[in-house]
């Protein structure tokens, strides 16, 4: 396991302990979310020339609430900047998403565009996401996991992503 992977999985853990004496207190958060996880490759020869796990960091920004016709349901759009990394390569996509939320549960679609690094070469591409995630505490700083799949009109960047987050 590489030092990135194992400072991910550390951050996440540390995440989770910080939000979890939270749990039976309620608060508005602010609509900023840090996140924290691994993404795998989904291209065999991306794996090969680099590794089957990258680090994963993020930001996102929920800026308007959506109206919505279901009594449980609530969503809203938000902007996210993501940074996935190994060694030298790396992804960022900066994407508008629209997110879906119904109790403890979320999905979400997004679009935008992505800066693809590698050594010697930097490509801006059409970037897209779909995924769904899971709230599991309440409080001043809330947290959730998700899972996603996010692409580039570049074939060989797609990844699957696992994540842990909070919410400020």
């Amino acid at each position: 396991m590489n030092k990135k992977t194992i400072m991910a999985t550390l951050g996440a853990i540390a995440l989770t302990a910080a939000v979890l004496p939270a749990h039976a207190q309620t608060s508005t958060p602010t609509g900023l979310s840090l996140k924290l996880g691994v993404a795998y490759p989904t291209d065999s020869s991306v794996r090969k020339a680099t590794s089957t796990t990258w680090f994963m960091g993020g930001l996102e920004y929920r800026f308007k609430d959506m109206p919505v016709t279901t009594p449980n349901m609530k969503s809203h759009l938000s902007i996210s900047v993501d940074y996935y990394s190994h060694s030298n390569v790396n992804i960022i996509p900066v994407l508008i998403n629209y997110v879906m939320d119904q109790q403890q549960t979320f999905w979400e679609v997004g679009v935008g565009g992505a800066e693809l690094h590698a050594p010697g070469t930097t490509l801006t591409k059409f970037a897209y996401e779909a995924g769904f995630g899971f709230n599991f505490a309440k409080g001043p700083t809330p947290a959730f996991v998700e899972f996603r799949y996010v692409g580039t009109s570049e074939n060989h960047s797609g990844a699957l992503v696992a994540d842990v987050g909070v919410r400020f």
